[in-house]
């Protein structure tokens, strides 16, 4: 019997890798019995649950050291079986440094997105190899041992979940901005230039409900994102720490508009007033 350099070297990799996994991202990592282009399933999870989400990974290993960069031949059939997966697929290089004066195995991971693959499989199909190289750099792709896990989950997020946690970035710092200005001041808001000025405090609070509402209605569909996104759950937290208030506010402003001047002059005339302020409005304003 026996048992080629190359095997024991594909296999140290594999191992290496699920162990890192678990070790540092706290993730389970499922070494896959059938090579079909794909050696191992990440699940990612939260909070010690599962968010039924896995990520496909490749594992290639060498036992040379990185110097600079170094490529792995990939052939066609894997490209295109990654190309018809419906989850993430990361590339990941083992460097196991054997005849490096025993210095520890280095991790190397890509993320291939679905434009990569798509051009990956065109340059494949090309080669009379039917393969084609992915290029690893030393400085740019090593796999950190915390710093990297966000970009994993990352890799979940679609176009769409990008653009509301964009908006909830926004909104958090309007809350911030409100509830710094009412804490300052303890509920005497006439020392607050901000609080004290219709003219600005209406339209940010305005823009915010609308932008929240955009947030809230997203995440009754994709719940999921207020425990992937430390920016959702933080606008969530804010916004509830601090709306009542806000809106508290803005009544006793309506109510001190009475008999002065429309209320409504204070808003953006492009805006469209929230509903919730539309309604504080007709419920405190005479007709």
């Amino acid at each position: 019997m026996t048992f080629l350099k190359s095997s024991a070297e594909g296999h140290a990799g594999e191992f290496l890798f699920a162990y890192w996994i678990s070790r540092y991202f706290k993730w389970p990592c499922r070494l896959l019995d059938i090579d079909m282009g794909l050696d191992a399933q990440v699940e990612i999870y939260k909070n010690e649950l599962s968010t039924g989400m896995f990520i496909g990974v490749q594992v290639k290993t060498t036992s040379r050291k990185m110097e600079d960069k170094l490529g792995v031949q990939i052939p066609y059939k894997n490209i295109k079986y990654w190309g018809d997966c419906d989850f993430p697929i990361v590339i990941t290089l083992i460097c196991l440094n054997e005849d490096n004066d025993g210095e520890e195995p280095e991790i190397y991971w890509k993320h291939l997105d679905k434009k990569q693959i798509s051009k990956l499989s065109s340059k494949a199909s090309k080669n009379l190899s039917g393969c084609t190289s992915v290029t690893f750099s030393k400085n740019d792709d090593y796999l950190a041992e915390y710093a990297d896990k966000p970009k994993w989950v990352d890799m979940w997020m679609t176009e769409e979940d990008k653009k509301i946690i964009e908006i909830a970035r926004s909104v958090n710092d309007k809350l911030s901005v409100l509830g710094k200005s009412m804490e300052e001041h303890d509920d005497d808001y006439s020392g607050s230039s901000y609080l004290c000025s219709p003219d600005l405090y209406i339209p940010d609070l305005n823009n915010l409900l609308n932008d929240y509402e955009k947030i809230n209605n997203y995440i009754l569909f994709k719940s999921r994102l207020i425990d992937l996104n430390p920016d959702v759950a933080n606008c969530i937290s804010n916004y509830n720490k601090y709306i009542q208030k806000a809106l508290d506010y803005f009544e006793l402003l309506v109510c001190s508009s009475i008999g002065a001047y429309p209320i409504t002059e204070d808003f953006n005339t492009w805006d469209t007033i929230n509903p919730i302020l539309n309604r504080i409005i007709k419920e405190n304003y005479p007709y």
